[in-house]
């Protein structure tokens, strides 16, 4: 059953409209980070401060094909975390989490999905979303220790 969150559809703050969500109900976005900066949000919650402000939401993490050298090693100095090279880390959408309007919640990596991302929030064609948000919630049922199907697991790769 997806949890219930407080959250609204409008960008706009005075169009604001609160009411009841569903992770299935909430907008999907995507937003775009150089590798490994994307990895680093999905696999060890690195902050994500670009997001101040906006509605709550879905967000598909999304590695973008350039990679930041100089972040890799500031989040291996700072988080004691070895990040991937150019030549592992993935491109495309590598994980979502759940944003409440003040922080980035429940990420999950997911089967990376090769999407072309954008600056800024940007939305997904309705086939990407429709097959992120499938990922995220195997993911989350995943989590769960529950199974999913009777088919094998998809590998979580390099993201």
């Amino acid at each position: 059953m997806a949890q219930q969150v407080e959250a609204w559809c409008g960008k706009d703050a005075e169009t604001r409209q609160e009411h009841q969500m569903s992770t299935e109900q909430l907008p999907l976005y995507g937003i775009t980070f150089k590798r490994p900066t994307a990895q680093a949000v999905v696999r060890i919650g690195l902050l994500v401060p670009r997001l101040t402000g906006h509605a709550p939401c879905l967000v598909a993490i999304h590695a973008g094909r350039d990679y930041d050298y100089r972040a890799a090693r500031d989040v291996e100095r700072d988080k004691g975390h070895t990040m991937p090279s150019p030549e592992r880390a993935a491109v495309g959408v590598i994980g979502v989490g759940r944003w409440d309007g003040q922080q980035l919640l429940d990420v999950e990596p997911i089967e990376v999905l090769f999407a072309k991302g954008a600056p800024g929030f940007w939305t997904l064609s309705p086939a990407d979303e429709q097959v992120v948000r499938e990922r995220y919630a195997a993911a989350r049922v995943k989590r769960q220790g529950r199974p999913i199907s009777g088919e094998p697991g998809f590998d979580w790769g390099n993201t």
